[in-house]
């Protein structure tokens, strides 16, 4: 995770499982499919039972110190809203005023190594 914050290096799906920020990976061609079959069996339960699910996981994870995770996250944000950008770094919301979000991604993608960038290609896709 730490890697992730210091360099920005794009992580794959099943880094994204590893580190639990998803639940499963899908193939790209099943993606849609597992979606709507996930939205059908979500769309089958009561609001009072998602709502009670919801509070139980809300519970469990505040006992396992996630909120304490959620309040660093917070301030963090905070302290990066007044961040000073010097001259020579790459500051990429005035990137985004100057030249829209694709032309800001360019920017950055032109000062990394190919392992770092958002379009770098898969090996074997």
């Amino acid at each position: 995770m730490k890697e992730m914050m210091y360099t920005r290096r794009p992580i794959t799906a099943e880094e994204a499982l590893q580190y639990g920020l998803v639940t499963r990976v899908v193939a790209r061609d099943k993606l849609e499919e597992t979606v709507n079959e996930m939205a059908q069996v979500v769309a089958t339960l009561s609001i009072d039972h998602i709502m009670a699910g919801k509070a139980v996981i809300e519970a469990m994870l505040h006992m396992r110190g996630v909120y304490g995770g959620m309040v660093v996250t917070a301030m963090a944000h905070n302290m990066a809203t007044w961040v000073q950008w010097e001259p020579d770094e790459f500051n990429l919301f005035k990137q985004r005023r100057d030249k829209g979000i694709t032309g800001a991604i360019r920017a950055r993608e032109e000062m990394l190594p190919p392992a770092y960038r958002l379009s770098r290609k898969k090996e074997g896709k």
